[in-house]
This record gives structure tokens, sequence and C-alpha cells, in this order.
């Protein structure tokens, strides 16, 4: 129970136990090592769970605790041609087999040996590792594989994952003698990839020219060797489409440009191979022309206190093939509940510093023919 609880402690994402009570009734149970595998499969790896394998046992009768815990995947053993080995505990506990040697023979499977002088045996490999306790490992690797390539996945759902891509032995569909059947590696990274989310981008589809937005990746891909993002190119004034960081992972900043429905692309690559290609499409608005989407926050960084056509950063603009400073030809701000608060004509800003805090509507007819709404809020 220590052993587990300190592996949980300590990082593991997967659990191998080639270790039982042999010469306990099939009934028995111990309350420490109940609840320090609870505590593996509920709090290991963040919450997702330590995947817990455990040896069924060597004396070919029921399946031996802690294996026939609920929670954990139990291993039994079968030689080189799939035929199971007599002193394989089994029952409806078993979830699986795995290759293993013979514990009565002379066929092993050939394993490390404590190193140096401290071995068994000369040098640091032996060929006589055994039992449910070499097929136990076996299947402890292929969870371990299969969480190299979805490192998000539950426990439980690795559990599913080995037991329904495993190769059915015995009966058809489960039985007592070889449970699911034999792990499969390459079933069950198969299986993995037929489960795996779809990846998609996440992120916001209502932009405001200059407005700042995060866009990532709903998931990784496993064969990724970088992500290259493609923006959409243009200006609106000043603000330009740009990429501020993240270029080459899941996770994109951008500021937005020119207005218009577009794409923000991510093609995924292994190396110099293109794998994959997700986009997302955006509508980005002018929020001066009843485009809304900016929330009343100005693009250029604040809530304004003085209001500038046709943005708020006193942008010169081409009016009648001239390049000139656009100006207010009328413009009036309306409270909440439709009362005028300020008017003023042909005027280059209009400051509204003394306004209280609150919501404010602002239509405006521009110098360039253009008319202009925003709504604000002034803190």
């Amino acid at each position: 129970a220590d052993g587990i609880r300190w592996a949980v402690d300590n990082g593991a994402d997967v659990i191998s136990n080639s270790c039982g009570y042999p010469l306990a009734p099939c009934n028995f149970t111990n309350i420490d090592i109940e609840n320090a595998i609870q505590y593996a499969v509920t709090s290991g790896r963040n919450g997702n769970g330590c995947v817990v394998v455990f040896a069924a046992g060597n004396q070919g009768g029921c399946v031996e605790y802690p294996a026939s815990n609920g929670n954990v995947i139990s291993v039994g053993a079968v030689d080189n041609r799939g035929n199971l080995y007599g002193y394989s505990a089994r029952g409806p506990e078993l979830d699986l087999v795995a290759p293993s040697g013979n514990r009565f023979g002379d066929v092993g499977v050939r394993t490390l040996d404590r190193m140096g002088t401290v071995g068994d045996f000369a040098g640091n490999y032996r060929d006589d590792f055994d039992g449910t306790s070499a097929a136990c490992p076996v299947v402890s690797g292929v969870a371990a594989l299969v969480l190299s390539r979805y490192p998000n996945l539950s426990q439980n759902e690795v559990r599913n994952i080995l037991n329904q891509s495993a190769t059915d032995m015995g009966a058809a569909g489960f039985d007592n003698n070889f449970g699911n059947g034999r792990v499969n590696a390459f079933a069950a990274l198969q299986l993995a990839d037929d489960l795996a989310p779809t990846r998609r981008i996440i992120g916001p589809t209502q932009l405001t020219p200059g407005l700042r937005a995060t866009y990532r990746l709903s998931a990784a891909n496993p064969d990724a060797t970088s992500y290259n993002w493609i923006i959409p190119s243009g200006c609106h004034y000043h603000y330009c489409w740009e990429i501020i960081n993240g270029q080459g992972t899941l996770l994109l900043s951008i500021s937005a440009g020119n207005t218009g429905v577009q794409n923000i692309e991510c093609k995924v690559y292994d190396g110099s191979s293109l794998i994959e290609s997700k986009y997302i499409t955006v509508n980005v608005q002018n929020p001066y022309n009843g485009g809304g989407g900016g929330g009343g926050d100005d693009p250029c960084g604040g809530v304004p206190n003085v209001i500038y056509p046709p943005d708020p950063c006193n942008e010169t603009a081409n009016v009648n093939g001239n390049s000139e400073r656009i100006y207010f030809r009328k413009i009036v701000i309306y409270n909440f509940q439709g009362q005028t608060i300020l008017e003023n004509s042909n005027v280059q800003n209009l400051d509204i510093a003394h306004l209280s805090s609150g919501i404010y509507i602002i239509k405006a007819e521009l110098s360039n023919n253009e008319m202009m709404t925003k709504k604000i809020l002034k803190q």
C-alpha cells in the first residue's frame, strides 16, 4: 500500500505489480491496499488516475488479491503459441492475458537482472522471468504506450481501450480463462486513435480591428513536430493582422486587422510532411459602422474620454481623393434610456470625460459620408 501511494505521489502513470497473496482465500481483501488503489485511480496523474496492473496469480485457481480488485487490470499468462499456462489464475475478475514463460520448465522471458555483482546471474540480464509476474509488465508497457500517445486519457479509458482491443482467445468473447483476450499493442493504438476527440480550433469568431484574441487546437496531434498558423493579411486604418506569439505551438495569440469574413488556419506537420489542417472562420466588423463586438472597449487600449472619428486613435483617412482628418458633421450621445445627453456639429472630436459612469450610445454622421454607431461603457 505504501509503495502504491509513493508511486502516485512521485508522478507514476502506470503502476505495475507482479505480486499478490497466493495463499489467501479467494475473497480476501486488505483495507490499506484497497484505499491505496482507490487513491491511485482517482488522484493519480492530476485526477486522470494511474493505470494499476496486477499479476493474476500462479496457483491455477481463482484470481488472487489484489488482482481481483475491480479497479485494476488483472493479467494472466499464455505461452508463445497462445496456450494458457496451467498455473495462470482464472475467473471473472481476469481482464487480459500476455505472453510469459513456463514456471516449471526452462522457457523464460529475458529481462533485466540487478546490476553488477548483486545480480543473480553473470551480466545484467536473466532469462528465467516467468509466471503472471512476467505477463503483468507486458500489459503495463502497452498501457504506457497508449498514454504516450494520448497522455490525457483517464485510467478507465486506458483500461477500456486495452480490453476492447485485445485479441480474442478461447471461447468467443469474454471468458474466465483468457479474460478479454491477449493484449494487442498495435490494435490498442489503433482503437485509441479512433476514440481520440476530433481536433478543432477554439477561439472567438467575432472580432473588431485591433482586438487581440487567442486560438488553440483542442487537442495535440501525437505525431506533430510543429504547428504552422496562417492568419489573414491586411489592415483597417493602422490595425493590421499580426501574430503576437505562439507560432509553432498549439496556442496562438493574434491581433485582428481588416474587416470581413476570413479564416485562421493551423497546419500540422510531422517533420516536413503535412499531416493535418484545421481552420476557424472569423468575422471582423468595424464597430463604428454598427458592427458591435467591441464590448465598448477602445481598440487602442482603454475606454475613451474623447471620441474621434472614424476610430479612437484619430487617424487620417482619404476623403474625396484627399488625405485629411475625418470630422463629425453631427454627433449625438444618448444614455441607455434613449435620452439625448450631448449633441454637436462640425467638430473634430467630442470630450466625454465629464459624463457619469454608465452605458452610452454614440450616433454620428461623418465627413466621409459614413454613419457611425457605437455603444461604450464609461467607467
